[in-house]
């Protein structure tokens, strides 16, 4: 447990520090030294990429997951996992490389208004291999108990890289071109650093065993590899089918646009990133026991917590939105709505708990792919409806409802299978509270010229505020121990 406990730290660490490098990245030095246009042709490359990935990649590494520990054997060579490994991943770029070949027509066509974007589409084969070759390889090293070294290399070294190459870019040591080019190829940084250290370690014979894997393992890997399509192809879809849509009925500056309004909207669901997974073991955990009681006050308060923490980090933002957007500049004018509402389609999310924990761990956790898969469908559908209408404020606004119809659909499931529900009148106290400081903070006196000296002196105010009065109001006994132990913190080190 302690190997569990210090890998979630450092894991957790390297993510929140990853996280500052990829704002500093993508809200500051993108908008500001980029055009949208050259942004959209970035993220959209990557976008396209990640969907053929999460596709082609076969759903391995939920095999790797999950039945990795049936092969598991140092001395057998974990019995020749690493060749079934490798060998899936190759036919999965295979079969990536015969659909492009045939799909890529299509894509040219339907993004022919695009030109910068089709005179590169094919940077896309070389991002589908390496996340595809990524995926399972970090998904291996974690189930060998090493899930850091992925999430430092991916998270951390990979935005530095960029870093580093946004900087050469802003001092014309190279052009838009090379930059492209430079910030693909790092992509292959994490992939190259994982299969060195698993060489190394000698986890990665490529000796094939036969025999061992009987026919109900092998159905297992195939339900288990079917699943885990699903359900990352739906997440997937959630995070980056929108920019591609947007591009095909708009073009790569509404791309660049959205792409910088979807980041500052997606901060408010980061807190429920690191809960979940602990949450997601405790609850896997109580099931096992048949302990619903556990799960009952798991699922309740994860949804008090994260309703603060959101509704927080939600007002954060939107007290400030007229700075942040004079600080972007005119041509993210647009974004305004689509932060506000990827903001709330963020804090639905949070705001409906650990659901997707509760059905996935139980005896019915295949119901959840099948919600995902709904949720997919409902993704685009309403992307189609609401861009011709209303541009990337229309995308946006696609999530909320497709954020929202998924909630619902898992909460009231939970709730009819599991007689299971989250919320309390303590979720109105939020929300109300929630209300009445956004009115007095978002008209709330300029300090000064600088937009970044209002944003911090108005953030600065509304925390202490908010905080205060959550904690005067008693409304989550969590938050309240965690404020006292930091105010016990703070009191310590003054004396």
């Amino acid at each position: 447990m302690g190997v569990i406990v210090n890998q979630s730290i450092k894991g957790s660490v390297y993510s929140y520090i990853g996280a500052a490098v990829g704002f500093v990245n993508t809200a500051v030095l993108f908008p500001e030294f980029f055009e949208p246009d050259q942004i959209g042709l970035v993220f959209l490359l990557i976008s396209v990429g990640l969907l053929f990935a999460q596709f082609f990649g076969l759903g391995f590494s939920g095999v790797v997951v999950r039945l990795f520990p049936y092969f598991h054997d140092e001395k057998k060579g974990h019995n020749g996992f690493p060749f079934v490994m490798f060998s899936t991943a190759i036919v999965g770029i295979v079969l990536f490389l015969l659909t492009y070949y045939f799909v890529r027509p299509i894509i040219i066509e339907q993004n022919s208004h695009s030109q910068q974007f089709v005179e590169v589409v094919d940077l896309v084969i070389p991002i589908v291999i390496i996340e595809i070759l990524f995926k399972i390889l970090n998904s291996y090293a974690s189930a060998l108990l090493n899930s850091v070294i992925g999430t430092f290399y991916k998270e951390f070294i990979l935005r530095l890289i960029i870093s580093v190459f946004i900087v050469l870019f802003i001092f014309k040591i190279v052009d838009f071109q090379l930059f492209l080019y430079l910030y693909i190829a790092a992509q292959a940084v994490p992939l190259l650093a994982l299969l060195i250290y698993l060489l190394r370690k000698g986890d990665l014979s490529l000796k094939p065993v036969s025999g061992f894997i009987s026919a109900d393992l092998k159905k297992s890997m195939f339900f288990t590899a079917l699943v885990s399509i699903v359900v990352g192809l739906s997440a997937t879809g959630y995070s980056y089918i929108d920019k591609y849509m947007i591009n095909t009925m708009l073009d790569l500056s509404n791309t660049g646009v959205y792409t910088i309004a979807f980041f500052f909207g997606s901060i408010i669901g980061l807190p429920a990133r690191s809960l979940a997974k602990i949450a997601s073991i405790v609850i896997a955990k109580a099931w096992k026991e048949n302990n619903s009681s556990e799960i009952r006050v798991i699922y309740s308060k994860s949804s008090l917590t994260q309703t603060v923490i959101g509704v927080f980090v939600f007002l954060g933002i939107m007290i400030n939105i007229d700075s942040v957007i004079l600080i972007l500049g005119d041509k993210y004018v647009e974004g305004k709505m689509v932060i506000f509402f990827i903001g709330m389609a963020s804090l639905i999310g949070l705001v409906f708990g650990v659901s997707a924990p509760v059905i996935a761990n139980s005896t019915q956790y295949r119901m959840l792919s099948y919600m995902m898969f709904v949720f997919l469908i409902v993704v685009v559908i309403t992307n189609y409806i609401f861009i011709p209408l209303y541009g990337i404020s229309g995308a946006a606004f696609a999530s909320v409802v497709s954020v929202l119809f998924y909630s619902l659909l898992k909460y009231l499931y939970v709730l009819s299978k599991f007689k299971m529900q989250p919320f309390s009148l303590h979720h109105l106290t939020v929300f109300g509270l929630g209300t009445v400081l956004y009115f007095v903070f978002y008209f709330f006196p300029e300090f000064s010229q600088n937009h970044f000296v209002n944003i911090i002196v108005k953030s600065v105010f509304f925390s202490i505020l908010y905080l205060f009065l959550i904690y005067k109001l008693r409304v989550s006994v969590d938050i309240n121990e965690r404020l006292e132990a930091t105010l016990a913190v703070i009191k310590s080190k003054l004396n």
